[in-house]
């Protein structure tokens, strides 16, 4: 496989969402998974959605969601980036994790978001599209305290 390719179209089987829903994304294989795509709302950003390896032995990645800053020319975490597409992020992450899950298949997505906010807002997204990923899909929420949480998805 070529270190990028174009995915502008899945299985349907593995689709959470129509492709109006959600970002046309690029992937780039190699020691860290990478979903790269375009944020279009009150200016275009570019967005990675980046699987990292944190254990070989039980094969769990972290899930991160980042923005490339063409000023230090790196990806960063810890920007609210606020261009008006929320749900249509969420939808395209939702893909990459169809996508990858099924590129990984005997693995495990954690994530976490850095806030209490993007926690709540990742909660909510969860649930409620809970039909749609259901079937295919086991989420484990793990409460680290009263107002964090962390999220594993894995393959049924």
């Amino acid at each position: 496989m070529p270190p990028y390719v174009f995915l502008d179209s899945w299985n349907s089987a593995y689709l959470f969402c129509n492709m109006e829903q959600h970002y046309t994304v690029h992937y780039r294989s190699g020691l860290i998974h990478q979903y790269w795509f375009v944020s279009v709302g009150k200016r275009n950003v570019i967005k990675c959605v980046q699987f990292s390896l944190l254990d070989s032995y039980t094969k769990v990645y972290n899930l991160s969601l980042m923005d490339w800053d063409a000023d230090s020319g790196a990806l960063s975490d810890d920007v609210v980036t606020d261009n008006g597409d929320t749900v249509k992020i969420l939808k395209t992450v939702a893909i990459c994790v169809s996508m990858f899950l099924e590129l990984e298949k005997s693995s495990k997505v954690y994530f976490v978001g850095n806030s209490p906010s993007r926690n709540r807002l990742y909660r909510m997204y969860i649930f409620n599209y809970y039909n749609l990923w259901e079937q295919r899909f086991i989420c484990e929420c793990l409460k680290i305290n009263e107002v964090e949480f962390g999220f594993y998805f894995s393959k049924k």
